[in-house]
């Protein structure tokens, strides 16, 4: 049950970097690649259901606080920072899961599959010729190889070089820009992996955003913070559930509820909506990326 939530659910990002290439003296220069891997994952939440205020990113780009046809009357919610259009409905299901997992062991089943290298997702700004006003860059997330190396106090070292795991999973490549030193990422799909526990498999997130203030560092490169967000088929979500180890009935429930509070890509034939809204927060440290 823990692996199939947790699977179900998270990563929106993976990614990839590399060291730039010098361009031909005839072209305008191009920008560097910023390089990280993902140190910390955790679910976007409901903070406070009846004032409307949630974690997440405007995945669909409207605001419908009240829902409508399009969101199959789901609402969206306003950030704690006063953003209003955020999408996420799977943050309704984390009491749910956490009823039953335990809201602790929730987070520690993401920290311990990240700090184990099970779950390593790498992430790359390419292009980047200013960090803190860019209007073209592109942001690439793959899954990842290596075995991270932690400090005294379990944290990741920054710089560590991990390889790109093309055989499990396919890059994703999706448009950015920078503003003010916050990273835009989207709109665009990605294949993102999932590796907790017993769960392997890859998830498609689908018009997926994201926000992401960017640190430099004293090395050049830069500690990234923030959310990614993006629809889940929810076809793709029982799928994933059928095939874990748990109770029938605990199958049909979770199936269930999905498809009922599915908020994205409304389907006018069949008068439903095909995905579930959910987000990510994050943070990055600097990495190396090997790109054979």
């Amino acid at each position: 049950m823990r692996a199939a939530v947790v699977a179900a659910l998270a990563l929106a990002g993976l990614a990839v970097a590399g060291c730039a290439s010098p361009a031909p003296t005839d072209e305008a220069p191009k920008g560097v690649t910023q390089g990280a891997v993902i140190t910390f994952a955790t679910f976007a939440r409901i903070l406070d259901a009846t004032k409307g205020i949630s974690e997440g990113v405007n995945i669909d780009g409207r605001i419908h606080p009240m829902g409508d046809m399009l969101s199959c009357g789901m609402r969206d919610y306003t950030s704690p920072t006063g953003e209003r259009g955020i999408d996420n409905q799977f943050g309704g299901l984390l009491p749910v899961i956490e009823a039953q997992v335990g809201t602790d062991n929730l987070g520690q089943l993401l920290a311990a599959a990240i700090a184990d290298g099970q779950l390593l997702i790498l992430m790359a700004i390419d292009d980047v010729t200013d960090l803190k006003n860019d209007p073209a860059v592109s942001v690439r997330f793959a899954a990842g190889t290596g075995t991270p190396l932690l400090d005294s106090a379990g944290n990741f070292v920054a710089y560590q070089t991990f390889g790109i795991d093309r055989v499990t999973a396919p890059v994703s490549t999706l448009p950015g820009r920078i503003v003010d030193g916050v990273l835009h990422i989207g709109p665009g799909d990605a294949v993102l992996p999932v590796r907790v526990l017993d769960a392997n498999f890859n998830i498609s997130l689908h018009l997926v955003h994201g926000q992401l203030t960017l640190t430099p560092d004293d090395g050049g490169g830069v500690v990234m913070n923030g959310t990614v967000g993006g629809g889940i088929a929810t076809a793709d979500f029982q799928g994933i559930v059928e095939k874990l180890n748990i109770a029938q009935s605990a199958i049909s429930a979770a199936t269930g509820l999905v498809a009922l509070i599915a908020d994205q890509a409304f389907d006018e034939d069949s008068g439903k909506c095909k995905e579930l809204s959910a987000g990510l927060k994050l943070t990055t440290v600097p990495a190396f990326i090997l790109d054979d």
